[in-house]
This record gives C-alpha cells, structure tokens and sequence, in this order.
C-alpha cells in the first residue's frame, strides 16, 4: 500500500510544479524570458519647444517573442497607449503630445511584450517655453562614428537639423561645416537622411542630402516613416 502512496504523492509533486511554471508563465514579471527594451529615436532629450506646440516623439520597441504595446507617459500619466496588433518583433511608432504647461517635463516610453514583460523605461526631457521665446539650438559633441556606418559631412557654412524630412519641419539644432554625423535612415526618395542627433546620444534629426556629402552605401539604411508635418497656424483675419 505504501509504495502505491508514495507514487501517488510524487505525481501530485510534478502536477504541483507543472502548473507553477506555467503560472510563472502567466503572470507579469514572473517567467516568460527577457523584457523587451524601448528606445526614444526623436525629439533629442532637453529639446525646447514653445507652449502650445504639438511634439512629435519617435520612439521604437524589440522584444523576441513579439511587442504588443507601446506606452507614452508625461509626468508620470499615461498618454497614449499604442498596441501593435501583428506582435512584430521590431515595433516602431509616433505618438503626439501638446505641450500646455510651462517648465521641464519627463517623456517616458514603455513597451510591452506577449509575456506581458514590460521594459525598462526610455526618458527623456522636454523644455517647454514662451511663444516669441528664441529656443536654443541644441549643439552636438564629438562621437566616434561605429566602424563601417555610414555617415555624412556636412558641406555647407550652417545646416539646421529637422524634426522631420522637410523645410516645413521645426529645427532642433544645428550643424556646422564639415561636422560628421552618422546616418541611420532615410525618406522614400533619399532626399531627406535621418541622422543621430545631438551625436553620442539615442536622440535623431533629419537633414537634407542637398548639404551632405555621403561616406558609404544608403542600400542598408532603413526608410524611416516620416512624423506627421506641423498643423499650420490659421493666418489672422484682417
């Protein structure tokens, strides 16, 4: 009788630590392998923007088992909340946000994956001013470009970086003559690099290909979806 007991406890025991691992499975933060990582493409961390603009924020998400939701925070609320309906491994996406309150504000990026993992956050920090305020042109550091990337001089005295591909865009700094910048995608047409932007950082910009001289191949650079162009401002009645 004794023996047929005991095999009964020790099947009990492997039920017991069967469902436990899958409940570990299940269960957010426990089990299901590594968390996705999220990274914010653009606008650069301590941008300025005027009160009442809207701020396009780039940002991307990897996980292995697949992302199915990108979330964007501001001071610690929820923004927006995008989900990713295919669970692509590789996740990009903008998310707006108007800028009503003076000050410095904290911009968060979290993304989730199909363990319902969630990443460690992605931050960075938005100034936002007066109207009629001139807001500082964010000035790049020196980087070492990675070795085979390709890159751009620039050829012209002053170029401005671009939030997005086009003159229409707001300018998030500037660029002078023969500054490198490493290039990390482009517009349909190659008109338009996107670059990393203030350089050494996770930040990017967009400049025209009319004042860089190009240093590599553009066949293995990404077309990068363009963030939605600035709503124009009504013009006045008379």
């Amino acid at each position: 009788m004794f023996p047929f007991r005991f095999r009964g406890i020790a099947a009990l025991a492997v039920l017991l630590l069967f469902g436990a691992g899958i409940l570990a499975c299940e269960l957010p933060g426990l089990g299901g392998g590594t968390k996705p990582t999220a990274a914010i493409l653009s606008p650069a961390s301590g941008t300025q923007v005027k009160v009442g603009e809207t701020v396009a924020i780039q940002s991307s998400a990897t996980d292995a088992k697949g992302v199915t939701r990108v979330e964007l925070w501001v001071d610690g609320s929820l923004v927006h909340s995008d989900v990713s309906s295919q669970q692509q491994p590789a996740f990009s996406v903008t998310q707006e946000w108007t800028a009503t309150v003076l000050g410095s504000h904290s911009v968060t990026v979290k993304a989730y994956n199909a363990a319902r993992r969630v990443s460690d956050p992605a931050t960075i920090t938005i100034n936002v001013i007066e109207e009629g305020t001139a807001a500082a042109p964010t000035t790049p550091t020196s980087v070492t470009l990675p070795p085979g990337a390709p890159w751009a001089a620039i050829t012209t005295g002053v170029l401005n970086v671009r939030r997005g591909p086009g003159t229409d865009y707001p300018v998030a700094g500037q660029l002078q003559q023969n500054d490198a910048v490493e290039i990390v995608g482009k517009n349909a047409d190659s008109s338009w690099l996107q670059i990393v932007y203030p350089a050494g950082t996770i930040g990017r910009g967009w400049v025209s290909v009319s004042y860089a001289q190009v240093r590599g191949s553009l066949a293995s650079i990404p077309v990068v979806e363009a963030p939605p162009p600035p709503t124009p401002t009504p013009a006045s009645s008379p």
